[in-house]
């Protein structure tokens, strides 16, 4: 062979080791480094007229298995999005307190209990007090939970925010990083570097957002969600929220939106809702976690509340404080005058003087009074002047026209068991913002809603998708509350299902062909029912979350509260005939009423026929049963996740002893190269001697 070709083969191989040798070095530096894939460096022999020139080292090559790379990506959103669905919700059902340990919703309610059945057998001052400061204590402690819940919710919301910034910052990497393998590879350079970065961010995007990735003849990764919308492509998207959608002004946070990203860096007009259902990563927990998961978890808690406060009120209706109150004025209904009563039975309104005398009764039979100013009018005619009822823009008053001396109300019925007193309001001891018509109204009713105003919903599957929305504006649409829903019902939710009024008077939608009930959220309301002050989704109880909001305000009465003394725990007899003594002090009756109320069933359908105890009960246990399925999903997603990404390490990920027995190799390589231009050197320096 001449000497040329040898120092040119040994030259070679040096050339060869070297480039080995950076190759091992880069691969031990990144040995840590997440979603790195070891470099090979592999050398093709020079052979021209059957001989040996030597080695041509090619560029660095990724040992990488695209199939493994997709997997451990998509094994890494399941993770975070269970791993952010059990953080959180660990979180909110931390607000419902341990039972046993105090502070907790259980521990509240069986304190509230206890002080009740010691309302009637410590002494009377005592026990009035202890009862009173019970009951602040459990609607304190419900209040708490339902704010605790709220502000949970506001914290998911800001998270939420936060991960959509930090994937179109991804999403902007990525695509940027595309661009730059696309024109390596054209110019047949090595991209080992270049993919490594983007394999990188896509590892930390496939945590954020559940993503499934291809690579396309060019070299580009094209990124799309689980729900099979497009991310990247030649362009990069970004996802925004879609605030045009539903306006400024409303109450449901805004939909995610996918937008392409256009050359000057602006994302266009254009625009593809994104599915949230599919999302994944932890922007799908998050967005489970804030348009489903809580606002049930808050519901839960503001039927709680509802219990509670329809338990207490329940005997305090019945009851009258003492000394008696000439003046007694109801709750805001929610009704208008024209509303049917929904009340069966006869209803009576007795008024008595200081000495307990009744002195004037007024009766009604509910079923020849359709509404409620034919009844107001039935029963003040019938007092003579002794006293007044009044029903003006939502709320009952009733007045003693004596001096001193006292008025109550009895009999009447609800269809779900509550009395006439119980349902307007009358001396109640918990109170709060309206969420559902006192008495559940009907599509004959008047929606009382007045030009202009506006009603406007929107409806997600059972999986949280938005199907879509809803508008109403009742007084162009027709004077019923049956218009009301016929007009929703003509919206673009027509064909998937419909609205309709159920048995409390909630306005629900349920999907078409099923008996499934959807989420339904309130976007914006503008309505009100007359002079109320009260809107129509909240007369008909639409809004997931809402009622969360409404236990978020409930209050004992400031005046018991001051005055424990206040407390009804006194009692009349209802049919008592005029002249004669009705009213009797505290007693055993009327203080066993707070027992049994709040421990026997409720009346209502809303509460499953259940009591207090059993309502408590099974909302925790609810959450407590979510909790531990988020947990134990979350290992198991975890624990996938650990398998494929060891996987993936045991193809691509360095070994740093392999690493370290390549680089002995490549030096003895390197010194036998050496060796050989040393001898070549040698060998033409003797030329050279000889020729000179």
């Amino acid at each position: 062979m001449p000497l040329n070709q040898v120092l040119g083969a040994a030259l070679s191989g040096l050339s060869a080791a070297q480039a080995g040798l950076r190759g091992i070095a880069g691969n031990i530096a990144n040995a840590q480094s997440p979603g790195y894939a070891r470099a090979e460096v592999r050398n093709e022999a020079l052979v021209a007229g059957g001989r040996g020139l030597g080695v041509r080292a090619s560029e660095a090559q990724r040992v990488a298995d695209r199939f493994l790379d997709g997997a451990d990506i998509t094994a890494r959103g399941e993770a975070a999005r269970t791993a952010t669905l059990n953080d959180w919700l660990g979180r909110a059902v931390a607000f419902y307190g341990s039972p046993g340990q105090g502070g907790g919703l259980e521990d509240a309610i069986s304190a509230v209990q206890a002080a009740a059945v010691d309302l009637a057998g410590t002494a009377l001052s005592q026990g009035r007090e202890v009862f009173v400061g019970r009951l602040e204590e459990s609607a304190r402690t419900v209040r708490s939970t339902a704010q605790g819940l709220a502000q949970l919710r506001m914290q998911v919301d800001d998270e939420t925010g936060r991960t959509v910034q930090r994937i179109n910052d991804l999403l902007g990497r990525v695509g940027e990083l595309n661009d730059g393998v696309a024109k390596a590879l054209a110019f047949g350079q090595s991209v080992s570097g270049l993919a490594d970065r983007r394999q990188q961010a896509l590892m930390e995007l496939g945590g954020l957002v559940g993503i499934r990735t291809r690579e396309d003849s060019q070299g580009r990764i094209q990124v799309e969600t689980l729900g099979g919308q497009l991310l990247i492509d030649r362009h990069a998207r970004r996802i925004d929220p879609a605030s045009d959608r539903f306006g400024t002004g409303s109450t449901v946070h805004p939909e995610l939106v996918v937008r392409v990203v256009g050359p000057n860096g602006r994302a266009t007009n254009a625009s593809e809702s994104l599915n949230t259902a599919g999302a994944g990563g932890r922007l799908g927990g998050l967005l489970r976690l804030r348009d489903i998961e809580l606002p049930r978890l808050a519901d839960g808690v503001g039927l709680l509340g509802d219990g509670l406060k329809q338990a207490v009120n329940a005997a305090a209706a019945e009851a009258i404080t003492m000394p008696p109150m000439r003046r007694l004025e109801g709750a805001q209904t929610g009704m208008l005058a024209s509303d049917p009563h929904g009340l069966t039975g006869r209803v009576s309104i007795t008024v008595f003087d200081a000495d307990g005398i009744v002195v004037a009764r007024s009766e009604a039979d509910s079923a020849a009074q359709p509404d409620m100013a034919s009844l107001v009018a039935t029963l003040n005619d019938g007092l003579g002047g002794h006293g007044t009822v009044q029903f003006v823009n939502g709320r009952l008053t009733l007045e003693n026209g004596l001096a001193d001396g006292g008025i109550v109300m009895a009999g009447g019925f609800t269809a779900d068991g509550r009395t006439a007193a119980l349902a307007m309001g009358i001396n109640r001891l918990l109170d709060g913002p309206v969420f559902g018509s006192a008495v559940p109204l009907i599509a004959g009713a008047a929606h009382g809603a007045g030009p202009g105003e506006t009603l406007f919903l929107a409806v997600r599957d059972t999986a949280g998708r938005l199907l879509g929305t809803a508008q109403s504006e009742p007084a162009a649409d027709g004077p019923m509350i049956g218009d009301v829903i016929a007009a929703l019902n003509r919206g673009e939710l027509a064909g998937l299902g419909s609205f309709a009024l159920d048995a409390d008077g909630a306005i629900r939608f349920r999907q078409a062909g099923t008996d499934i009930a959807l989420q339904i959220d309130l976007v914006a309301d503008s309505t009100q029912r007359g002079a109320t002050g009260v809107g129509l989704s909240d007369a008909l109880l639409i809004g997931t979350g809402r009622a969360g909001a409404v236990a978020g305000a409930l209050k004992l009465d400031p005046a018991v509260v001051a005055d424990p003394t206040r407390l009804a725990i006194g009692s009349i007899d209802h049919k008592a005939a005029p002249g004669m003594r009705a009213v009797a002090p505290a007693n055993q009756l009327a203080t066993g009423a707070y027992t049994a109320s709040l421990t026997t069933v409720l009346a209502s359908d809303r509460f499953d026929r259940g009591s207090l105890d059993l309502l408590t009960g099974r909302m925790i246990a609810e959450g407590a049963r979510l909790a531990a399925v988020a947990a134990t999903t979350a290992s198991d997603a975890s624990a996938r996740a650990a398998e494929v990404s060891a996987r993936r390490e045991n193809f691509s990920a360095v070994n740093v002893d392999e690493e370290m027995a390549a680089m002995v190799l490549l030096q003895n390589s390197y010194s036998a190269s050496a060796r050989v231009v040393s001898a070549s050197r040698d060998m033409l320096d003797d030329l050279l001697r000889m020729v000179g």
